[in-house]
């Protein structure tokens, strides 16, 4: 285990100085950390284990990350869809030659929902 020691020690040192090149700018040390802790506890050759428990563990992150990037586009649609309706309502409303006051009063609030909607992707 001398060698785990060793690692962790220099991990420790680039934490103190901020040797970015070992830890990370985002705490990379901590994967290491991570690592360094299922080695120790692991079976003979548990550092095989481990990795592949990092590996899966990863993996998962990945998988969640990708999933909400596409849950994302989805909103995204979603949300362009939304601002089209608007307008074209909108549109239809100012276009009109003659309106009522109801009209009108329509058209600010559609006006204003749309601003809305609009300021939420800024």
């Amino acid at each position: 285990m001398g060698l785990i020691r060793h690692i962790r020690k220099m991990n420790e040192e680039a934490l103190k100085t901020r040797n970015y090149l070992t830890t990370g700018p985002v705490g990379g040390s901590v994967l290491l950390d991570k690592v360094l802790t299922l080695i120790d506890e692991g079976p003979d050759f548990g550092y095989i284990e481990s990795l592949k428990k990092i590996k899966k563990e990863l993996q998962n992150q990945a998988d969640d990350f990708l999933q909400k990037k596409k849950d994302c586009k989805s909103n995204q649609d979603e949300y362009k869809r939304l601002l089209d309706s608007y307008e074209k309502v909108i549109d239809v409303l100012k276009n009109k030659p003659r309106k009522s006051e109801a009209e009108n009063e329509l058209l600010t609030d559609f006006l204003l929902a749309e601003r809305e909607l609009k300021a939420l992707s800024e």
